[in-house]
Order: C-alpha cells, then sequence, then structure tokens
C-alpha cells in the first residue's frame, strides 16, 4: 500500500475497525479450476498435442 509500514497498519487498522471477521473452511473455487486446468495441460502434454 504505502513504503512506510506503520502507516499501512495505520489505514488497515481505520479500515477494518468495526469489521467482522468470516473463516471459510472448504474446498477453494479457484484451486478447484486450477487444478482441473493443470490437469487437462498434463494430459495434453502426454498425448502429444
Amino acid at each position: 500500500m504505502t513504503g512506510d509500514p506503520v502507516v499501512a497498519a495505520a489505514m488497515l487498522d481505520r479500515l477494518l475497525h468495526r469489521s467482522v471477521v468470516i473463516n471459510i473452511d472448504g474446498p477453494s473455487y479457484r484451486m478447484q479450476a486450477h487444478r482441473a486446468r493443470a490437469e487437462a495441460s498434463r494430459k495434453a502434454v502426454a498425448s502429444g498435442n
């Protein structure tokens, strides 16, 4: 955000002081899509396409 970590921490503190943290457990849709693309890529390389 800025070159100064103290200023960055202060800015985040101002933005987040009334926020609620929600922990989300479970599989990530983004990671599932990444793994599917990687697997398709591996198969394509293995088959010589």
